[in-house]
């Protein structure tokens, strides 16, 4: 399968970002510059609030691979 090829022309022209499958969109925050944290959009802040929940881990030569493991690495994308 050949990799997608990047429109060209402006990325304002794209359509916003939605994420329901792939597609060339804009960024979720065209404002964002480098080293801003996450916590300043909205999104982020709930992000961060759930990061005080904890995560979940598991260790890959204790899980069953064909119950659980592909299930997990396709869940943390």
């Amino acid at each position: 399968m050949a990799a997608p090829t990047l429109p060209k022309g402006n990325p304002a022209s794209l359509p916003a970002f939605k994420p329901s499958g792939f597609k060339y969109t804009q960024a979720p925050n065209p404002e964002w510059t480098f080293a801003e944290p996450p916590t300043t959009t909205e999104i982020g802040r709930q992000w961060a609030e759930q990061e005080k929940l904890g995560w979940k881990t598991f260790l890959p030569a204790e899980t069953d691979p064909q119950k659980g493991i592909f299930k997990e690495f396709y869940d943390a994308i």
